[in-house]
């Protein structure tokens, strides 16, 4: 996130929706930035796009994740070019799922300065060990930032591990396509549930909501060996897990410890 730590600071107005991934904020606040959050919508958790245009207009930051984490709800392409050209400052794309969403904001780099998309190496490729990302921007933002970052952030061996991946990228697109397949199969099967909500996602997890404490329904599906997120304490997700979409044998394991979780809890 040296990205972030060049431009914020005292003062400066940061919008973030909310909820969305936790280190926006705590890093808004270390740099005494001035943090204007933008609920999503309650009803489905879609970015709130009226809200955020207009917060964003004056905002010397806005940060977005897209697709959003916890969410995995995107920004509309034709909102977030709204955003590039109406906005006096830079725009932050985490696009840390996108592989997932069949969307990306590469194609608007060249027409708009003020856009930085961030990417990782978590998520599709599943290498979270590696800890490594990278961000593409225009030059001059690109050398402005390069200024903040820290010596010897990247080893040897992550660097080499990053250039395979990065030279055999086919090989994930199939299971790419059988994760974003099972997520669909998945969802729709929740859905059959009485009393379960399942919501839209374009990441590689999607959220559910019950009656029932999140705590306690997590609790129901861990002592049967499957392990979910607790995102309750989020804003505006009462009630709500973060389910993980895995392969077909996990994923047939998390709905019938659903139902024995529903069940018991």
């Amino acid at each position: 996130m040296a990205g972030l730590s060049v431009v914020l600071g005292t003062g400066r107005k940061a919008v973030i929706p909310q909820p969305t991934f936790t280190l926006y904020k705590l890093l808004s606040s270390v740099f005494q930035a001035n943090t204007v959050p933008v609920p999503v919508n309650a009803s489905d958790f879609t970015f709130n796009v009226e809200m955020l245009e207009a917060e964003a207009k004056d905002a010397d930051v806005t940060v977005i994740c897209s697709p959003n984490n916890p969410t995995g709800t995107l920004l509309p392409a034709d909102a977030l070019e709204r955003i590039l050209k109406t906005t006096c400052g830079l725009v932050f794309l985490d696009e840390a799922y996108h592989e997932f969403s069949g969307q990306t904001a590469l194609t608007l780099l060249p027409a708009n300065p003020n856009l930085i998309v961030l990417r990782t190496f978590s998520k599709a490729m599943s290498m979270a060990g590696l800890r490594f990302g990278y961000l593409m921007a225009h030059p001059e933002i690109a050398r402005e930032i390069h200024k903040a970052k820290l010596p010897y952030n990247v080893n040897v061996f992550t660097l080499a591990a990053a250039e395979l991946v990065l030279e055999r990228r086919n090989v994930m697109r199939d299971a790419i396509q059988t994760l974003i397949s099972e997520r669909q199969r998945v969802v729709a099967e929740v859905r059959k549930r009485p009393g379960v909500e399942a919501f839209d996602s374009c990441a590689n997890f999607f959220l559910i909501r019950t009656a029932k404490v999140a705590r306690e329904l997590f609790d129901a599906l861990y002592a049967q060996g499957v392990l979910v997120r607790d995102v309750s304490s989020y804003p505006m997700l009462d009630r709500v897990l973060r389910v993980s979409v895995g392969n077909p044998q996990e994923n047939d394991r998390f709905l019938s410890a659903l139902d024995k979780a529903l069940e018991i809890s």
